[in-house]
């Protein structure tokens, strides 16, 4: 991600998500077993179950749609032509399309070697274009349909250039993705909820190019009274987000259980970009007086995709140690003593698992950027 005085909130926002996006996939429970909570008395649900829930549910399932708000509100963020329309394709072809390719064909591969997958056409194909067995390029394949193949928010952007109202015709767009998903009608390989949240970035962004963006997001005025206005909004967001979980809490209407359920999510994805925009550019609380620190979370913020990327397989290797120690305490606790011992062990590696594949996130990426600048960049989206 560029940097750009007025967005520069972007990457640490970025950044919060793939943490978020770590918790979705440290969980020791289904998803079932996590939705299952909210609707479970509060004594009646171990511990380690409500942390899950918590930050691998009630959170977690922000993670994907900010991704996708953000990548709309990015991409559609000062298109004004037909010139920057071509660039910022040519751009999303090496930050989106050479990396998926690349991703999914080293984990096809890697299936191959161990065995885990046949190697024929078939896998190959499958493998590659379709992410058989890099579950969580989803995200991405989404990502390139909207960004491709669904170029009707483009062209109505410049066909309707220089018209009043435009930003706020732009959102017309994700309310009839809303629609779709109120329907339960089905675009062909796309998700009309990433549809939704896409669109409705976008439409942000055009609204921002209409109104001026600078004006919205410039700092240097710093009253009572600019301060207080820019509070209101997350706090309408938070508010909006928890009325919406409400009902996907206690509702039975399964139109409105669904449609509630994206806005829940786009409004609490909003209300995160929200408070990191408040926070601007600063660093980290954690980070004040510590350079070093400082540094460390700089470089990670410019590796986001190459953490996504990642994740997923890191984790895979810190659930086989777990489940290592695991065995070993079984071997050697009391069983009425090894439950305890074992909840509490998985609470530990849990809560420790964004700081394990962060860690190794960083020194691996660094040890392929000093072996190969070129490739670094190619699998980290065309980041340096």
């Amino acid at each position: 991600m560029k940097k750009n005085s007025q967005i520069a909130f972007l990457s640490a926002y970025s950044f919060f998500l793939s943490i978020l996006v770590i918790f979705v996939h440290s969980t020791h429970f289904t998803v079932p077993e996590l939705q299952a909570v909210r609707k479970t008395a509060f004594f009646d649900s171990s511990n380690l179950l409500k942390l899950e829930f918590f930050f691998s549910e009630f959170l977690g399932q922000v993670a994907v749609p900010g991704f996708f708000f953000l990548s709309g509100f990015l991409f559609y963020r000062n298109l004004n032509s037909m010139k920057d329309w071509g660039r910022k394709l040519k751009e999303r072809m090496k930050s989106y399309l050479i990396p998926y390719l690349l991703w999914n064909m080293g984990m096809t591969l890697l299936y191959m070697f161990f065995q885990k997958a046949e190697c024929n056409p078939e896998n190959l194909f499958q493998g590659i274009l379709f992410y058989r067995f890099n579950p969580v390029f989803w995200y991405f394949y989404q990502l390139l349909l909207l960004t491709f193949c669904f170029p009707f928010i483009a062209v109505s952007t410049l066909l309707g250039r220089g018209r009043k109202k435009q930003g706020r015709i732009a959102f017309i767009f994700p309310f009839l993705f809303l629609i779709l998903v109120y329907f339960r009608l089905d675009i062909p390989y796309l998700n009309e909820d990433a549809g939704f949240y896409y669109s409705f970035g976008a439409a942000f962004s055009i609204f921002l190019n209409e109104e001026g963006e600078s004006n919205i997001f410039l700092r240097e005025r710093r009253t009572r009274n600019t301060y207080l206005k820019r509070f209101i909004l997350p706090c309408l967001l938070f508010c909006f987000s928890l009325f919406c979980y409400g009902y996907v809490l206690f509702g039975e209407n399964i139109a409105f259980l669904l449609s509630l359920t994206v806005l829940y999510r786009l409004s609490m994805a909003m209300f995160f970009f929200c408070i990191f925009w408040l926070r601007g550019d600063k660093p980290a609380l954690l980070c004040k007086g510590n350079k070093g620190l400082a540094y460390f979370f700089e470089a990670l913020q410019e590796m986001n995709f190459y953490i996504y990327a990642v994740h997923y397989l890191f984790l895979r290797l810190w659930f086989i140690l777990q489940s290592t120690l695991q065995g070993l305490l079984r071997n050697v606790l009391p069983i009425s003593f090894y439950d305890g011992v074992s909840n509490g062990l998985k609470a530990f590696f849990y809560l420790l698992s964004p700081v394990y594949c962060l860690a190794l996130a960083y020194f691996t990426g660094v040890l392929i950027k000093r072996i190969s600048p070129n490739l670094w960049k190619t699998i980290n989206g065309g980041r340096g």
